[in-house]
């Protein structure tokens, strides 16, 4: 049978068209960052979400990517060491450079409470990234420096390598700056946003999307009719979960793509599935893997 969800590739992580070029060095975000626009489409923020309390998610953060051109790239991503974080590959793989903002809930402000931008010297996309199929779609940042952990900053933690973690069922919860729903006009959320949604059974997505999209490497994620989830903007942040096996919240996801006709449509969103990869990032300067 004929699908008619078309994919949008890097669906979550959208290029945004600036009217001058910015520099990575350039810690002054707000304003510029605020006029991000897409073939003059701005954007908003995370489907059906609320405020974070400050310091909720230290570990969330804000990548801004480069390619020294009129374009660059907003995603989002995770701390999981000092020194690293984890993104999508569809995030970097255009460009050469990112600036990493922790610390904040407020990212495009430069003078909020606890801002920190640091760069990256390592990008590491996963070797078998496939950007026709968004498969593999993960990536390692190694900063320029280790960042001051305290209550602001803090690493999330990854799932232990043999846990029996099923996530069909779960409700997990995502953070984001990206859109709030299909209404070209709007931006960037100032504050980051938190809401809870639905892990699906993989089969939803491969009826949504056609089964050459989806593997065990992914989580199916549903929206609720389009009223929760990741938008534009939001590619390459962090799912969480509490695994009460061991008593502490992991994070499972990172933000893959959605559908074409829009976030609020109602298809279900599709995440990269990180107990498939802790090894990688282990053996790539990670964090070491827990047992």
């Amino acid at each position: 049978m004929e699908k008619t969800v078309k994919l949008l590739l890097c669906a979550l992580g959208i290029l945004l068209a600036v009217e001058a070029s910015l520099f990575p060095a350039d810690p002054i975000f707000d304003e510029t960052i605020r006029n991000l626009n897409l073939n003059g489409n701005k954007f908003e923020k995370v489907l059906g979400g609320m405020p974070a309390e400050e310091n909720e998610f230290p570990y969330q953060v804000a990548i801004i990517s480069t390619n020294f051109t009129d374009y660059d790239g907003f995603c989002g991503g995770s701390l999981i060491s000092s020194r690293h974080v984890i993104t999508a590959a569809h995030c970097i793989a255009s460009f050469v450079a990112s600036s990493v903002i922790v610390g904040t809930n407020q990212p495009l402000n430069h003078s909020s409470p606890g801002y920190l931008e640091v760069f990256d010297t390592i990008r590491t996309p996963h070797p078998k990234y496939d950007s026709g199929l968004l498969d593999y779609d993960i990536a390692l940042l190694t900063l320029a420096r280790d960042v001051p952990l305290g209550e602001n900053i803090q690493p999330v933690l990854l799932p232990r390598l043999n846990t029996n973690l099923n996530l069909d069922g779960r409700t997990g919860l995502l953070t984001g700056w990206g859109k709030i729903n299909d209404d070209p006009n709007g931006y960037l959320s100032d504050d980051l946003l938190k809401v809870n949604v639905p892990i699906v059974n993989n089969q939803n997505c491969v009826n949504a999307y056609g089964p050459i999209y989806l593997n065990e490497r992914k989580v199916c994620v549903a929206t609720q009719g389009g009223t929760v989830g990741p938008c534009l903007g939001d590619s390459g942040g962090p799912l969480v979960v509490f695994d009460s096996e061991f008593g502490e919240t992991v994070q499972v996801g990172l933000v893959s793509f959605g559908a074409a006709q829009g976030c609020t449509v109602g298809f279900p969103t599709v995440f990269t599935r990180l107990t498939s990869y802790i090894q990688w990032i282990a053996d790539n300067g990670g964090p070491a893997v827990r047992i």
